[in-house]
């Protein structure tokens, strides 16, 4: 995208538009973006979270909740993203879901900047009503393009602040520790339970080509 100027502006006209709302916020954050402030990063093309298994979450301790909806909110001001919770056995969730799909699909963005805070009938895009805005964790959370902001969230220095929080209440575990906590250590490439007899050649013969150990009788 370096070397083509028409499609980066393209771009960012399609991000403001996206973005554009009522909420002046809203406005000079999109401004901050292409002006290269660090704090937010939109990305060019549309970004829609989805936080699954809302039927599972709502059943969660309230301040993990709330962190949790924090966390995402950041994310998706950083980004210039929309958030929606939902679950599979809600169809009520599902069809906000489908709407917004729909929405990114025909260029009919849910809209944002609505002065409304919760409530507001229809899930936005396209149907010309207020988009239905929702930040309390308490509830399925969604969250148009453009409604989001730091201070709305009460963040003043950006994503970092957010996340460090994040790690502190939910330390990250590596893939590689995880698979160690679950299935006692033993390295996939062999054990066993993952034998895969062609994958398993293909691999030795990749390790003798480079030189490296690992293969061996033990792929066998």
């Amino acid at each position: 995208m370096k070397g083509n100027s028409k499609l980066k502006k393209a771009l960012l006209e399609a991000t403001r538009r996206r973005l554009s709302s009522s909420s002046k916020e809203a406005s000079l954050s999109t401004s901050s973006s292409a002006a290269g402030d660090s704090s937010v990063d939109h990305l060019p093309v549309p970004l829609l979270i989805l936080g699954t298994k809302y039927d599972e979450f709502q059943n969660l301790d309230p301040e993990v909740k709330k962190q949790i909806v924090r966390y995402l909110r950041a994310v998706a001001v950083h980004h210039g993203g929309s958030l929606i919770f939902t679950s599979t056995k809600s169809e009520t969730l599902m069809k906000r879901v489908y709407g917004a799909l729909d929405g990114l699909a025909f260029d009919r963005m849910m809209g944002g900047g609505s002065s409304a805070e919760e409530g507001s009938s229809g899930v936005g895009g396209g149907g010309g009503g207020k988009p239905t805005i929702s930040t309390n964790p308490s509830k399925p959370v969604i969250l148009p393009f453009g409604y989001n902001s730091f201070s709305r969230i009460g963040v003043p220095s950006g994503l970092a602040e957010v996340e460090a929080d994040f790690r502190a209440l939910f330390p990250q575990v590596s893939l590689e520790q995880q698979y160690v906590s679950s299935f006692g250590g033993d390295d996939p490439r062999t054990d066993s339970n993952f034998s895969e007899p062609e994958i398993d050649k293909m691999l030795e013969y990749k390790y003798m080509l480079i030189g490296g150990t690992g293969g061996g009788d033990a792929l066998k």
